[in-house]
């Protein structure tokens, strides 16, 4: 029986991908995913980075469909996607980020080769001839749910992702540039460590990382320093994959989790000061939550805000004052027709907190049956808009929004039982 994975991320970002191929736990990829799961042994030189330039190994003839998203996304101007994937690829998770020295964007691809790219501000789309392979080795997808994570540190940009070492075994690995060129440290050893989730922080002299390790059960969720990675701090035990969730809030030392960190009756959305060991319990049993998120909002004093999806039909915000925390909204789907939500994400245009998500029409999505759709939308009752390619029943997953100046760039992946596809989506928040 396939996990119920539904709409909800397991530690990362990599939505549903369980329960749409059907994998129970501990299964190996179905046949008709082959490579494109990133299946150990993919690569004889897995572990070396290549360093390579240029499309990904396994594109196919025809090469990129388009150049980049189109400017035509000022003020009562349409969204515009475009199809970054050249034909016969698959690249699966991408991870953006703007940072002092450009935009990057990272994903990995179907022989699980991770990649690095440069973003080109004016377009969204990967600038020439800066795509180029940083490791090879990635683990299947549809074991660790998710791909390549970019850090930032005082140190400047890394990446980091789930390596099958020699042994089969998983560990955590990261990337950085030194001088253009990729330098791989693989930082765990022993049990299996993955899903490394990192944290963003440009003045912090190193990166944190949180993630799994296995054994016990499906795996118990750490967080360590890249500075010192055999110190191990134990969050807690994570009984099913598709159960907690928990991610850093860029700019801190801050986890936000749905999982059993609180000492509650039940499982709450709670903060964990990773510097002091102080946890903080967000919510007040609104619901069964996923998905949670934290931001430090300007539009209101720049005061510590979390979302998180509640019985997969609204997202919920709470906002921390000097007595606590408070619910300050409840968000149903904008789209009458597409009840169920996934995937949110705050992100922050001109001062003004915003937030993407996916919508669907059920909760157990199916590749190319159940209709899901990439929105944006306001905290208050501002306007909602949707982006992305606008084909009937695709399954799209886990947008990814890069905001340079008043322009938006939102990245995400539509897939099947064989291939995945990433898509930037460029717009502006409508007049």
């Amino acid at each position: 029986m396939a996990h119920p994975v539904r709409l909800r991320a397991c530690l990362g970002c990599l939505l549903f991908v369980g329960a749409v191929v059907g994998c129970d736990e501990g299964d190996p990829p179905p046949a008709d995913a082959g490579a494109d799961a990133g299946a150990p042994g993919s690569r004889a030189d897995a572990g070396v980075p290549t360093g390579d330039a240029g499309g990904p190994e396994d594109a196919g003839p025809g090469g990129a469909p388009d150049a980049g998203a189109r400017d035509d996304t000022g003020p009562g101007g349409p969204p515009t996607a475009t199809r970054l994937t050249p034909d016969g690829s698959s690249w699966w998770d991408p991870e953006v980020i703007a940072t002092d020295d450009g935009a990057f964007m990272t994903f990995q691809d179907g022989s699980g080769d991770i990649w690095l790219a440069t973003i080109d501000p004016a377009t969204g789309a990967l600038e020439d001839g800066s795509l180029q392979t940083i490791a090879t080795g990635g683990a299947p997808l549809l074991r660790t749910f998710n791909g390549p994570e970019l850090g930032l540190d005082a140190q400047g940009l890394s990446v980091h992702f789930t390596q099958v070492g020699g042994d089969g075994a998983y560990q955590a690995a990261r990337v950085q540039m030194v001088g253009g060129t990729p330098q791989l440290d693989v930082l765990t050893t022993g049990d299996e460590h993955f899903t490394p989730m990192a944290s963003k922080d440009p003045t912090d002299a190193s990166t944190r990382l949180v993630m799994l390790r296995r054994p016990p059960e499906w795996g118990a969720a750490l967080w360590i320093d890249d500075a010192a990675p055999s110190v191990e701090h134990d969050l807690f035990v994570v009984d099913d994959r598709a159960d907690s969730d928990v991610r850093w809030i860029s700019g801190s030392h801050l986890l936000v989790t749905d999982g059993p960190l609180a000492d509650t009756a039940r499982e709450e959305v709670s903060v964990l000061d990773t510097d002091t060991g102080v946890v903080e319990v967000v919510s007040n049993g609104e619901g069964v939550f996923g998905n949670p998120y934290g931001w430090f909002a300007p539009d209101a004093g720049d005061r510590l805000q979390v979302v998180a999806l509640t019985d997969d039909l609204a997202l919920t915000v709470w906002g921390r004052d000097p007595g606590g925390w408070s619910r300050i909204a409840t968000l149903p789907s904008p789209v009458a027709g597409l009840p169920y939500l996934g995937s949110p994400e705050p992100f922050v245009v001109e001062g003004r907190s915003y937030l993407s998500a996916v919508l669907a029409d059920d909760a157990d999505p199916r590749p190319g049956i159940t209709e899901q759709q990439v929105w944006l939308f306001g905290l208050d009752g501002g306007p909602a808009w949707r982006c992305d390619d606008g084909a009937p029943g695709a399954t799209r997953i886990d947008p990814e929004v890069l905001v340079l100046g008043d322009r938006i760039f939102v990245y995400y992946y539509t897939i099947d039982r064989t291939r995945s596809q990433v898509w930037v989506c460029a717009t502006r928040v409508p007049a």
